[in-house]
Order: structure tokens, then C-alpha cells, then sequence
């Protein structure tokens, strides 16, 4: 993490945010089971938009993650719902064990691209890698 989460908690606060929460040591896809099973939702997160450092993908290519990479990926896995496709690395890049990874946030729809154009005017940065389902589960497409 490379800055602070208040100005990305207060932006999210003006564009209406439903819920919540910051990415720590249960990962991402750990924290958004927590986050929709709360909220009797889905989430649906598509992975090429999702941001990763640079050298992320040689560090799984490499088996390299923190310990608690695995015990997330062992509590969370079994709800959480990958294409055939996508490789066992990139699956664990998603389960990574974070210290503080930033904020996940769920906006209303309607105000997401007002959102998007206050984040870059305010030099915040912001990532929309998904959308809220009625599914009930988390999908990685």
C-alpha cells in the first residue's frame, strides 16, 4: 500500500457507499465473502482490471506467497467460484494475505462514473474490478 485510506474512505462516503470494508490479512477475495455474506449478495470480480505490482506474477509463477495465502485460500476457497481456465497462481494472487491493501468498496451503479471522475480530479486512485451480484457467491471471471 502506498497511501493512506482516508481520502478513498471519504470519497466513497460521498458517492453513496452500501458497504464497506479494507483489505487486509484475509485477502481480497477473503474480505468480500465477509463483505457479501453480510449483505446476502454476490460480488463478481473481473481479474484483468484488478491491480497488481509488477512483479506479482513471477512471485506466484515462483510459488511465492505469505503463509496466510494459503489458509485464506483454504477457509474462503469454497466460496469462492474461478473459470477452468484460470491458473492455481493467479487464483492465489487473489487470496494474498495483505497488511493493508486498500479499500473495497460498493457504490450504487448509477453513481460509479461520478465517482471515477472525482477520484482522478482528487488524485485518488480507483479501480472498478467488479459489480454486486444476486447471486449469493463470489465469481472470478
Amino acid at each position: 500500500m502506498k497511501r493512506l485510506n482516508r481520502d478513498a474512505a471519504s470519497l466513497a462516503v460521498k458517492h453513496s457507499t452500501r458497504a464497506a470494508t479494507d483489505i487486509t490479512g484475509f485477502s481480497l477475495l477473503g474480505h468480500a465473502w465477509e463483505m457479501a455474506e453480510a449483505s446476502g449478495t454476490g460480488l463478481r470480480f473481473y481479474f484483468d482490471v484488478i491491480p497488481l505490482y509488477t512483479h506479482t506474477a513471477r512471485l506466484a509463477d515462483e510459488w511465492c506467497f505469505p503463509g496466510g495465502t494459503f489458509n485464506n485460500a483454504e477457509f474462503f476457497g469454497p466460496h469462492i467460484f474461478f473459470p477452468d481456465k484460470m491458473t492455481k497462481e493467479a487464483q492465489m494472487i487473489l487470496f494474498d494475505a495483505q497488511t493493508s491493501g486498500g479499500l473495497l468498496f460498493a457504490i450504487p451503479p448509477e453513481k460509479a462514473d461520478q465517482c471515477e471522475k472525482a477520484a482522478n480530479k482528487e488524485n485518488i486512485p480507483l479501480w472498478r474490478v467488479g459489480e454486486v451480484t444476486e447471486s449469493g457467491k463470489i465469481e472470478v471471471i
